[in-house]
């Protein structure tokens, strides 16, 4: 799994748990969840901490650290603001504290990185190194050879607009 795959199935259950109301659904939901936090978070030394990596660069390792294009130590804040939304949904199932306390520091750290956007650049960027802060890239082929570009735009925030509204709601 990577990248909001996992993000993804947490929404799919929460509106399953809602269409059938079966418990084991939440029981999967807290068990992918749990997980996820367990074994995908940057440290808390980081310039970005607390959020989760979108891939696991050894397959198979159990271990989420990094990104499948950037490699090893790269976020991409837009999947953690998705995933502080859906571990506020599960809050909400759940009333488990836990879930709670880990979407808040996700926003929190979110909130703190947030800067005005222009056209090149989004108010966080796509990828960024969680140790040093900077910009991952964007790389692809042309006819002249491999082009990198700085990955500092995306337009995939409605999930985390909505954390950042459910923190609002919440006063947390």
């Amino acid at each position: 799994l990577g990248g909001d795959q996992l993000n993804m199935a947490l929404s799919a259950w929460t509106l399953l748990y809602q269409y059938t109301g079966d418990q084991s659904v939440i029981e999967n939901m807290k068990y992918m969840a749990d997980e996820y936090l367990a074994r995908s978070l940057s440290d808390p030394g980081c310039k970005w901490p607390y959020l989760p990596y979108p891939y696991n660069t050894v397959i198979h390792s159990g271990k989420y650290d990094g990104d499948m294009r950037n490699g090893k130590g790269y976020l991409q804040p837009d999947k953690a603001g998705n995933f502080g939304y859906e571990l506020i949904n599960l809050y909400k199932i759940t009333g488990e504290q836990k879930y709670l306390d880990a979407a808040v520091r996700i926003a929190t750290v979110l909130a703190e990185k947030t800067k005005p956007g222009n056209n090149d650049e989004s108010p966080l960027p796509f990828r960024v190194n969680a140790y040093t802060g900077d910009p991952g890239f964007f790389f692809s082929n042309t006819h002249s050879g491999q082009v990198e570009s700085r990955a500092v735009y995306t337009a995939n925030w409605t999930s985390t607009l909505m954390l950042f509204q459910e923190m609002l709601k919440m006063d947390a």
